[in-house]
């Protein structure tokens, strides 16, 4: 699959300023696909690597309420709200 190929060569030439990014997008593309597993850990992989990045926060609220997980989900969305407050998707 290219776009394996692409994101591997992407986390290999990234660095700590963009490593988070590198991984959000690997989570979406999981979320395309379907791979909801996938996405829930390139989602915590990029908060881990950037504990800044609100957009990752974002996307594992949502993938927290898909499992009906309401409390890790808000917790989520306020950590989001609180680091990045110009996201109109966790309010």
């Amino acid at each position: 699959d290219i776009s394996l190929s692409c994101f591997e060569r992407a986390l290999e030439l990234a660095d700590d300023g963009n490593m988070a990014d590198v991984w959000y997008n690997v989570g979406q593309v999981a979320v395309g696909i379907g791979d909801v597993s996938l996405a829930y850990q390139a989602f915590k992989i990029a908060t881990s690597v950037d504990s800044a990045h609100a957009e990752s926060f974002n996307c594992i609220g949502v993938l927290e309420l898909r499992k009906q997980n309401v409390e890790a989900a808000q917790a989520n969305f306020a950590t989001a709200q609180k680091l990045a407050p110009y996201l109109f998707e966790p309010f």
